[in-house]
């Protein structure tokens, strides 16, 4: 007997080789599995005609549910490739996860329970490191309407004898979504790394919380929450990477004691500047976070589009530097 999970109306993009692919999850304790659809049976001739061929569903080993005819698992079409090779490159939208998981007879209920707890945090995760990872939220085209989020429902089924038995268990589940047009690709590797940090039984760090938070403002181009958030960002990454490297050299009070003269975004960077934090630019960090975050707050000036951007990508590159990195 399987319980089984789908979402709709969202879209993820993805390569021909990560598509048919099968991955572990594990949702409040419960192992499962996440299967993404298969690749299209045949091929037009010409890249340009791929719009309306539309993908498989996922592969099964017993044959799978009865899949509902209406379920439009995503489509093959095809994006302009880079500047420098324009080119009509192949791409695949999903639009249909399929989440699953082995229970014991008798224990549907209550294995059932367990999932839709954990299942807001799971899918806030997934989603979330899914952004992180590629940055759909940072385009710099098109309008705030155009970034609008979509709610997927989430539907709740048993297998059993290969047939679906739809299950009634509380309200349904509702989570938002902000997609863009410009669909990134997500390769079979990355897409096993999201997996594994969303079932990891821990939160989301909150360094990654708050910068997510930028990524949504920027998206609905709220520049000054944008660089308050960010610079926020930073400044609580730079504050738990130079507590750990100040509790090695003299311990856990000396830490506080030091880290408690260098406040605010600036003292901290100071301070990293002082030990030599690898790969931190103090006066990079001043021009593009600790200068526009004092005149957004104090001021009330608001950066523009391409400078929210930098500060963005600042973080980002260190979040990614720090030894606390998840990828």
């Amino acid at each position: 007997m399987y319980l089984d999970r789908y979402n709709s109306d969202f879209h993820i993009g993805c390569d021909l080789e990560t598509l048919g692919a099968v991955f572990d999850i594990t949702v409040g304790g419960v192992p499962g599995k996440l299967a993404l659809p298969c690749a299209p049976e045949e091929w037009p001739d010409k890249v340009d005609n791929l719009g309306s061929i539309p993908l498989r569903p996922p592969r099964s080993e017993d044959g799978g549910p009865n899949w509902r005819d209406d379920m439009h698992w995503g489509r093959a079409y095809s994006l302009w490739g880079p500047r420098d090779d324009r080119k009509r490159q192949a791409t695949f939208g999903i639009n249909y996860l399929h989440l699953s998981f082995e229970v014991p007879l008798g224990q549907v209920e209550q294995v059932c329970k367990t999932v839709a707890a954990d299942e807001k945090r799971w899918l806030y995760q997934f989603f979330g490191y899914y952004d992180l990872f590629f940055k759909h939220k940072l385009s710099l085209s098109g309008s705030p309407s155009d970034l609008q989020p979509k709610t997927p429902t989430l539907d709740l089924f048993a297998l059993e004898d290969g047939k679906r038995k739809q299950i009634l268990y509380g309200a349904p589940e509702t989570f938002q979504i902000c997609i863009d047009r410009d669909y990134p690709k997500c390769v079979k590797g990355q897409f096993e790394r999201i997996c594994q940090l969303a079932s990891d039984g821990r939160e989301m760090p909150l360094a990654y919380q708050i910068q997510l938070s930028a990524y949504t403002a920027f998206a609905d181009r709220d520049l000054k929450k944008a660089i308050v958030e960010t610079a926020s960002a930073t400044e609580i990454a730079l504050s738990q990477n130079l507590l750990k490297l100040l509790e090695l050299k003299g311990g856990a009070k000396f830490a506080k004691g030091v880290l408690g003269r260098f406040r605010t975004l600036g003292g901290r960077a100071d301070l990293a500047k002082l030990m030599e934090l690898p790969s931190f630019d103090r006066s990079k960090c001043e021009k593009l976070l600790i200068n526009p975050r004092n005149k957004a707050v104090h001021e009330g000036e608001v950066h523009d589009l391409r400078g929210t951007l930098k500060a963005i990508d600042f973080t980002d590159a260190l979040l990614s530097s720090l030894p606390s990195a998840l990828f």
